[in-house]
């Protein structure tokens, strides 16, 4: 291209002249509602995933919060699991009947089984030509011996393209599940349609040290599973997350994306929006405590 050619794109682009749109990243954030007929029907999950996927655009980047995929690992014992309602009195039947000694050595055998579900991810992926975060899933790694919630990004042709594990575990996460944390050195920005998007999962979105490790990005996301009551002071500590981070770093846009719904005797709750560099909410979703989707243009 010569020069005149660039400097006439570059007024027309300025004037509005020329349309910038195939420059845009949509993203399209899926507040997902859990629900127990995901453990004991895992076919009505990918149902309900597929009804997402089939509304979006190719190449649209489509985002599932935070444990999303963590539940699929008890698909195996849905027909114990539906008779309990409290996640300890189905674990002490599933851990009699198939002789697990804990619970992370129940998710730790069962990460094996998980890599199918990824897999179906992917497939998913390449069908519906677009990229996917499929909220987080325990994971083994054989060589540390830990087990780690994990997020990961696929891309339209399956492939993984991006991981990263939680740092600052809960201690539902350390304590009963044997969770181990990673670290922020490990993590970095990634690229979707020329946009540079950084993730954090939950409570490490809390902490300052993501703006040196990320610096300056046109996406920052957060993927929470918040297991507490949306109150007016929740909704005032939610602002010391994604808000914050995106302020303080300079970032353009920062989404937080929440679970709802309910399993077991858990439950989740939380606001899921879209903010600006200073950290001004542009968009939310009607409902903090089920499905709601919410998607956006990210300009270049």
């Amino acid at each position: 291209m010569n020069r005149t050619a660039a400097l006439l794109i570059f007024i027309f682009l300025t004037l509005g002249i020329v349309s910038a749109s195939a420059d845009e990243l949509t993203v399209t954030a899926v507040q997902w509602e859990m629900d127990m007929e995901y453990i004991t029907e895992p076919e009505e999950f990918w149902e309900d995933v597929e009804g997402v996927l089939t509304e979006q655009e190719p190449e649209t980047l489509v985002v599932f919060p935070e444990y999303t995929s963590v539940f699929l690992a008890l698909d195996e014992f849905g027909p114990i699991v539906e008779a309990y309602d409290s996640f300890l009195g189905a674990w002490e039947e599933v851990s009699s009947e198939y002789g697990y000694q804990s619970i992370e050595e129940l998710f730790t055998k069962q990460s094996l089984e998980m890599q199918g579900e990824v897999v179906r991810w992917k497939n998913l992926a390449r069908e519906y030509d677009c990229y996917i975060i499929p909220g987080t899933y325990f994971v083994y790694e054989p060589e540390t011996k830990d087990l780690v919630n994990r997020m990961i990004v696929i891309d339209p042709d399956g492939g993984v393209i991006y991981s990263q594990d939680k740092v600052y575990c809960t201690p539902f996460e350390e304590e009963y599940c044997g969770i181990e944390g990673g670290e922020v050195s490990d993590a970095q920005p990634f690229t979707i349609e020329g946009q540079e998007v950084a993730v954090t999962i939950c409570r490490d979105t809390f902490f300052s040290e993501w703006e040196d490790q990320f610096g300056q990005v046109d996406l920052w996301i957060d993927i929470k599973a918040n297991g507490t009551q949306f109150t007016e002071e929740e909704e005032e500590r939610f602002t010391r997350a994604v808000p914050e981070r995106v302020e303080e770093s300079g970032s353009r846009y920062g989404l937080t994306l929440c679970l709802t719904g309910e399993a077991f005797n858990l439950f989740w709750e939380g606001e899921s929006s879209l903010v600006d560099t200073q950290g001004s909410v542009l968009e939310n979703v009607a409902t903090v405590d089920s499905f709601d989707t919410l998607t956006f243009e990210v300009p270049l």
